[in-house]
This record gives C-alpha cells, structure tokens and sequence, in this order.
C-alpha cells in the first residue's frame, strides 16, 4: 500500500517550517490530486528522491514516499520536508498551516486543538457496483461546517471488488469526505462501465469510526445533507440522517437508515437483520439507478435525482419514478444474482423484495401478505405504461391479474355483472368474481314479465321462464312453448305437439278432452249444448252448472257447430229430436229471404228453430241427413203406434197449449208447437207443429204446393196437408241411409 502522512507529523512539520531544496529540482509541477510532472511517477511512491517532481504550490500538503530512504516526505511552502526528521515532541503545536487553514474558513472559532482521531487506517468498499482496481480515491478532511479543511489523503481501490484501505490518517476535524473515481462492474450488464463515475460519502470520525463505505446512498444523500448543514444549521448526524430518510421514502422504502456509509451491497453473512435489509435496499436502488440505461444516462439520472432533492428532500420528477416501476415490473431478477456470481461474488442480499416494494408502492398496490391474499387492486399510477392493469395479491407477491385486467374489478357498483374471459363467464359477486352458472350468464340482460319464456343469451336452444320476478331454467318442452303455469293462469289450456295441457297447481298437466274442448267456455244455459272447441264432433252440455259430453245421440252440424239431439225411432229412422235453426245465408245463398224467427225474435229461433219455405227447406239439412218424405213422416206416425196416437207421442211433455194437450214424448221426439208464416204474417206459436216433408203436393199444383205434416195442440192423431211453398214452416232432417 502506498503510505499516506499521518497528521501528527503533519503539524509537527508546519510547526517548524522546515524547509528542504533537495530533490526538488525542475522536474515538473503537477497539481493536488492529478498526475505527476513529467519525470515524475504518480506522486505517491518512488524509488528516489529525484523521482519525486517539483514541490509547487500546486502540490501543496502532497505526501510522496521514497523507496531509497525508506520514508515520506511532505509538499510544504515549494520545499520538500523529510517527516522523519521532525521532532515527535511538537505534535501539540500549532503551525502557521493551520491557521492559515482556518481563516480561510471565516470562522475564528473553528481551529482545531488537537487530533480528533490520529495515525489511523480507513478501510472501506467503494461500490456502485465494485469499482475497478487502481481507481483513485480521495479522503478530504472537512471542518465544521463541512467545507474543506485543506488535509487530504489520497489512496487507490486495491480490488476489482471495491476494498480500499488508507492508512495513517488524522484529524484534527471529526468529518470527512471520501470520494472515488473510476469504472465499476454494471450488476445489470454484469459488464464493467465504459465511462467513470464519481461517488462521494460524508462521515463522521468523531467516535471510534475506522471503517467508510462509498455507495449510491452515500452519494445520492451528500449534497442535501451539506445543504441541511450549511443552511438550515441541523447537525451533521441530523442532516445525515433525515437525508438517507428522504431518499429511502423517495424509493417507497420504508428502512431505517442511520450511517448510509455502514452498509455495502456485496455484504450479506454475518451481518445484523437491519444491516442485511438496508444491503438488499443498496443493490435495489442501484438497480433501478442502472435500469437499462447508457453510462451517461445513469449518470444524468444520478445529477438530477440530486439536484431534485437537494432543498426540499422530495423526488418530484413523478414519470421517472414511474418509468423505473414499470422497468423494475417488466425485469428479470435474475439477471444480477446471475451477473454477480459471474464475478465470484456469492454474498448478494435479496434485495428481489426491496424491487417488488418498490413497483408495487409506485403503482399504488402497497404490500402483499397473507392477510391479503387474493386481494386485487388496479395500478393506479397514470404515468405508468401499465396503469388500470390489475394485480392480485398471491399471499407472498403481486400478479398480473390477467382476467380482472381483461374485464375490470369486481366491486359493489358492477354486482351482478356477467363478463366472459378467456372462454369463461364470470359473475360479480360480493366484490369476487365467481365462476358463472349457465343460468346466470344466459339469462345476463334480459328482462321479462311474470311467465315469460325467452332463449339463453349465450345458449340459444335453452329456454328460461320469468317467474317470481327472477329467470330459472324452463322446466320442460311446456314451459317452452307454453310458458309459465303460475297461479295467474291456473285452468289454462294450450296446445303443444297436438298434445292439449292444462295448468294446474303450478305444472303443465296433460288436459282432458273435457278441459281442453271446453276451455274458455262461459257458464251456459242448463240444457244447452255446444260442440267441443278442439273436438267439433264432440257435445257438451250445460248441466247442474258445469259443461259435461253429452249424454245420448246427438248431431252436430259442421257448417256452424249448432248441436241437434237425435232419436232412433224403433230402430229404422234416426231423426233429429230438435227442431233446424240453420240461418247462413252467405254459405247457403237458397236461404236468403227464405227463412225466419218465429215474429222475428232470436229467443224464438232458440226455442223453435226456424222457419223455412218450402224451396229452402228442401237442400237445408246438414251433411248425411235430409229432408224426410211424406211417406217417410207417414212411417214415423206408424212406428209410434199409428196416426190415431202418434201426435200425443211426438209432442213434448211441455210448451203446448192448453197444457192438457202436452204431449208424452214417448221416444224422444220432443216435438215443440212452432207456429208458421203464412202470408207475410207469424201464427200458431203453442198450438200447432208444421213440419215440411220432400214431397210436392199431389192433389194441388205440385208447382205451387208441397206436402207437410200437422200436430195439433188440442189432438192425440197426426195429420198430413198440401200447402203453399212460399210459407214458413219447421223443419225436422231424417239421416240419410248408408
């Protein structure tokens, strides 16, 4: 190691002013801290005394050893003094040096009265990352108010991993800076720089102090402890302090920080937990510091970080700040450990922690601990490249959370949102999204009314039915063509397949011929009867307050669906046992004006049937029935016991007047008194039946005149007469034979 001059002697010299010419010489005249004169060597150590240059101003308090004579000797006043030569018994002297050094000072009070510290060796690492072997370092003695003392020791980095070593230092003051210059290993790159750097630390000898690191965060925080020092009068400690503090808040780290020269980032075994953690923080900024920025560009970073924080301590220049997240979000962490290892360095800190802390404040996620697990928040940081991306917290580290990020957050004003990602559908619920059900995604957006059927949003062959004011998957095929059975629509019929259902109790059941042919049916009068809705063949009739199928033989007639009770008559005629009230004229053109309502009242058609001309009345019976004979009528008296008692038989048990002569309607014929039209005019309602026959009148002009048959209200014997074919008259249809 090169020798360095120790204080004490250092006084001692100024004390007695001894002033040497030997060696001097003209050999050159470098100044302090540059290289030698020409015929020089670096002016630290040489062979001879010739070899040492010339004593110039310029070189004052330079400490240069001679190998030949085997000790230092001092620049002092353009003379070159032999230390060993001085008399140890002035070290408490004070020189002219000294107060020359103080004045210079403009303080009368800041004189030094001894050693502070004396003849000590200040070992250290100078690291951004390690600086190369060979590069100049310097100890400046600083007075009180940190400006320079004029004492300064100068030494070189002994190791490509930054050591350094200056021995036989003193100091009248207790502060000192300490600064290198020179290349450094990139822990990014793992390359050496291409360009040098400067890097400084302010510390404290004061105590028993003999060991200074050089690092980022000594440097970073030198000018604005200096400024805290020098203008807002804090004391050393106190500047030094709050400025590490600043800077740790600067980088979001929380980690207390005392000493900032204590610490070196290549230092991990065997250190206090506090120590390792500010190590790991050192190597994480300085990694941010680097990014993947030039050497000039890191050096740019380093002068404006400095210079943003030197009054107010805060980092101000928020899209730098930002722009190293997003650095420090998309950087591989292995790549230093890899680079570092690379340079035989095993003891790296985890200072993986102190990059995640870092990224993860600035996007405004704060920590990730167990208590957080599965929380996620958004970056919140506008300047970030990756701001509104959001992160999930997985119970150690932040995430990428790829699905929240595609779709957004799941909280209180999006609950019940349905969203699909990656070929899920998802569901927000209690601020989580949650796997989503068919039915919760198929059914996402639609509205509905109470029983609405409508198809699946997603799933277009599922149905859902809306039933208390919610969707739920259709039950059945019914559900789905016929909607919802609700207590609104208990006794609804409707039809699927050709399949008729019927609602009951909440559930498509399948409906009886009753209840599907009589759906939708009013009450009726008793005894009417109507054909089936569905089944126009079949009857039903209104009895004892409910529609029932009618009971015996019936007749329903196609064209208009009136329903006509029939009767067999001792097995060989099948008759209507009603009366015809057929009235479409549009249908059957024959009818127009050819047929009546007994005084042309509806209740009469009702009651009676109509009245028909001769001419209508011969095409008016319904498909396979027809308008009977006189012979046939003839038959149908004879079938009932003969002419003398058939009226009696034939007629109905009620409706004839007077009453004595109603009828016993032995078979069902139930002929009713219906009076006629004859000339314009209505007769005959209650006392007597006409019943037109097919055959024209064989006594009268068959042109003009048709045969008819007459029941008489006050007779037991049928009769039969010829007349007129313009009157109106009943008619009774007999089947057809097959």
């Amino acid at each position: 190691m090169k020798r360095t001059m120790s204080f004490s002697t250092f006084t001692q010299l100024l004390s007695v002013a001894i002033i040497l010419t030997a060696c001097g010489g003209d050999s050159g005249s470098g100044a302090k801290g540059s290289e030698p004169a020409e015929g020089a060597n670096d002016g630290r150590e040489v062979a001879t005394l010739v070899d040492m240059g010339r004593c110039t101003s310029e070189r004052e308090g330079d400490t240069v050893y001679v190998a030949e004579k085997l000790t230092d000797y001092l620049c002092k006043n353009n003379s070159w003094v032999d230390l060993s030569e001085v008399s140890s018994d002035m070290s408490s002297g004070k020189t002219d040096y000294d107060t020359k050094s103080s004045s210079s000072n403009n303080s009368d009070t800041d004189v030094p009265e001894g050693f502070v510290r004396e003849n000590i060796s200040v070992t250290g690492v100078a690291q951004k990352g390690p600086f190369m072997f060979g590069s100049p370092l310097n100890l400046y003695e600083l007075k009180k108010n940190l400006t320079p003392s004029g004492t300064v020791y100068k030494d070189e980095i002994s190791s490509n991993k930054g050591d350094f070593v200056i021995p036989k230092v003193s100091l009248a003051y207790p502060y000192a800076k300490l600064e290198v210059r020179g290349l450094y290993k990139n822990e990014v790159t793992g390359e050496w720089s291409t360009d040098s750097m400067t890097l400084r630390a302010l510390t404290d000898f004061s105590e028993e102090r003999t060991e200074v690191n050089i690092n980022l965060l000594t440097h970073l925080e030198y000018d604005r402890a200096l400024y805290l020092v020098q203008e807002k009068g804090y004391s050393v400690y106190a500047a030094k302090k709050q400025a590490a503090q600043e800077i740790m808040t600067a980088f979001e780290f929380a980690t207390a920080v005392t000493y900032s020269e204590d610490y070196a980032i290549f230092q991990n075994e065997g250190v206090s937990v506090t120590t390792s953690a500010v190590n790991a923080t050192l190597l994480a900024i300085s990694a941010l510091v680097m990014g993947n920025r030039s050497d000039s560009e890191i050096q740019n970073f380093i002068d404006k970080f400095i210079a943003d924080i030197k009054t107010d301590g805060e980092w101000n220049d928020l899209q730098t700040k930002a722009t190293l997240a997003d650095w420090a979000y998309d950087f591989d962490y292995s790549t230093i450990k890899a680079s570092v290892k690379s340079w035989n360095i095993l003891d790296i800190p985890t200072y993986e922690t102190y990059l995640d802390i870092y990224w993860n404040n600035v996007y405004g996620l704060g920590g990730c601990s167990v208590n957080r697990k599965d929380v996620v928040a958004p970056n919140s940081n506008k300047l970030s490249k990756n701001y509104n991306k959001y992160f999930i917290c997985n119970g150690t580290k932040w995430e990428v959370a790829e699905r929240e990020t595609a779709i957004g957050l799941c909280q209180n004003s999006n609950a019940g949102v349905v969203s699909k990602y990656n070929g899920t559908y998802y569901v927000c619920k209690n601020n989580a999204w949650e796997t989503a059900t068919i039915l919760e995604y198929d059914t996402y957006g639609l509205t509905g009314v109470e029983g609405d059927v409508k198809a699946g949003v997603v799933n277009k062959d599922k149905y859902y039915v809306y039933e208390n004011s919610t969707w739920r998957a259709a039950a059945n095929d019914q559900e789905i063509v016929l909607g919802v059975c609700t207590t609104a629509r208990e006794g609804v019929v409707a039809e699927n397949g050709g399949t008729y259902y019927i609602c009951k109790s909440k559930t498509w059941a399948t409906a009886t011929e009753l209840e599907y042919d009589t759906y939708g049916w009013n009450a009726g009068e008793e005894g009417e009867m109507r054909a089936g809705s569905v089944n126009i063949e079949m009857c039903y009739e209104y009895k004892n307050g409910v529609w029932a199928p009618c009971l015996g033989s019936f007749l329903i007639d196609s064209r208009d669906g009136k329903i006509y009770r029939t009767v067999t008559i001792i097995n060989r005629q099948t008759w209507m046992a009603e009366n015809l009230n057929y009235a479409d004229s549009i249908m059957t053109p024959e009818l127009l004006g050819r047929s009546w309502c007994y005084n042309n009242s509806v209740d009469s058609c009702a009651k009676y049937g109509r009245l028909y001309t001769w001419a209508a009345a011969r095409s008016i019976c319904p498909p396979g029935w027809r308008l009977p004979s006189i012979n046939e009528w003839l038959t149908l008296a004879y079938n009932v016991g003969g002419d003398a008692t058939a009226c009696k038989k034939l007629k109905s048990k009620t409706g004839w007047y007077p009453e004595e002569f109603n009828g016993t309607d032995d078979y069902g014929f139930s002929a009713l008194p219906g009076g006629c039209r004859e000339n314009n005019r209505f007769s005959s309602s209650g006392t007597y039946a006409y019943f037109w026959s097919a055959s024209e009148a064989i006594e009268k002009s068959p042109y003009q005149y048709a045969c008819y048959m007459r029941l008489d209200g006050w007779r037991d014997n049928v009769l039969n007469f010829e007349e007129n074919k313009s009157y109106g008259f009943s008619v009774r249809c007999l089947q057809s034979s097959n």
